[in-house]
């Protein structure tokens, strides 16, 4: 039966989705923990007790988060065709994630700046992993 088969398409749609969700999770943890460590918070508090300290995170660190980050963004690539519904969800999650490895690389360039710019690079980057990761605010 034609509505059969949809609904098995469907479901295996869903199940395909949810393990890609699932992957990108795991993949991305580390890198929202070590961002929320490293970045302040959005309400202008600082990771450490000293405004002026060395940023939280090493090169290595944020190495690790770009590496994390291309491989959930290459999760998405090529996506198959599918029903609407997932085909929004999975757009919508590609775009969180994508938000996400901007955020990292945002973060990254802050690095090597300094004074006001440094400061404005690193808002930048707060405001981008906020979107990533809650993308209606």
């Amino acid at each position: 039966m034609p509505g059969d088969r949809k609904k098995t398409r469907y479901q295996a749609q869903i199940k395909t989705l949810s393990e890609l969700a699932r992957t990108t999770r795991d993949r991305l943890v580390p890198v929202l923990e070590g961002l929320e460590r490293a970045l302040p918070s959005d309400d202008g508090a600082t990771p450490a007790d000293d405004a002026t300290a060395p940023a939280a995170a090493t090169s290595a660190d944020v190495e690790s988060w770009r590496k994390a980050a291309a491989a959930a963004v290459e999760g998405f690539a090529d996506p198959p065709s599918g029903e609407t519904a997932t085909n929004v969800a999975r757009s919508s999650l590609a775009s969180a994630v994508r938000q996400l490895a901007t955020a990292v690389d945002t973060y990254a360039a802050a690095q090597k700046l300094t004074g006001s710019t440094r400061e404005a690079v690193v808002d930048l980057a707060v405001r981008q992993a906020l979107l990533a990761a809650r993308p209606s605010v």
